[in-house]
This record gives C-alpha cells, sequence and structure tokens, in this order.
C-alpha cells in the first residue's frame, strides 16, 4: 500500500511539473487555471501525510512483530518467522535458505506460530491461520 501511495505522490508531482509548465507557457491574454496547480499540490501534500501515516503503522507494528518473534524460543522456528514475516521472503526462498524441503519449512512454520504468544496489549496483531 505504501508503495502504490509513493508511487501515486510521484505521479502527482508529474502532473504538477507539467501543469506549471503549461501555466507558464500560457499567453497573458489567456486565463490558465491556477487552481488546477493548487489542487494538485493539495493532493500530493495529503498523500505524503497518509504515506507516512501508513509508514508509522508500519514501523510499530514490525516492532511488535519482532518483539513477539525474539519470545519464540526454538532457533528454526524464529528463523522461520524472521525470514517471512521480518524479511516478506517466499516460501521457496525460505525453504533454500534454512535447506529444507518446503514441506519442512510449512512444518516448521505452523509449530512456530504456535509458539507466538501476543501480549494482550498487541492482541490486534494480525497473525496468519495456522493452516
Amino acid at each position: 500500500m505504501i508503495a502504490a501511495k509513493v508511487e501515486q505522490v510521484a505521479e502527482l508531482r508529474s502532473l504538477a511539473e507539467k501543469a506549471s509548465a503549461a501555466m507558464s507557457q500560457t499567453p497573458p491574454s489567456g486565463t490558465p487555471n491556477v487552481n488546477r496547480m493548487e489542487d494538485i499540490i493539495v493532493k500530493m501534500v495529503d498523500l505524503q501525510a497518509e504515506v507516512q501515516t501508513d509508514v508509522d503503522r508500519l514501523l510499530v507494528l514490525k516492532r511488535n512483530i519482532t518483539d513477539a518473534i525474539n519470545h519464540v524460543q526454538d532457533t528454526n522456528h524464529k528463523m522461520v518467522l524472521e525470514l517471512r514475516y521480518l524479511n516478506y521472503k517466499p516460501w521457496k526462498a525460505v525453504a533454500a535458505i534454512m535447506r529444507y524441503n518446503i514441506s519442512h519449512v510449512y512444518a516448521l512454520h505452523v509449530a512456530a506460530l504456535s509458539a507466538i504468544e501476543v501480549p494482550s496489549e498487541n492482541a490486534h496483531i494480525y497473525l496468519p491461520s495456522k493452516a
């Protein structure tokens, strides 16, 4: 979501640059749409604020996930959770890194999830199903 919003900001910035170039080429007798540039800038600023809010939320969530993973005792369980949820590795990459077949990694994952303890103040954290 964050990457999509950052891309939207870049598109708005490009649009603003095009709008300002078009406005500077408008003959004095024309009536440039000054509000168009203002609207683009307002949308850009709003979207940048949304991106910052999303990033802040993501950092808190990632800290909560890291804390939960750090409380897991088994090294293999901890590794599968870190690779998957902190490093965003696909399952095949997790299996390759850990040098296990993918079905063993899935079994480790199920066991690792059962070892996760979500503190009550973080009960809103989404954990995938254990299936």
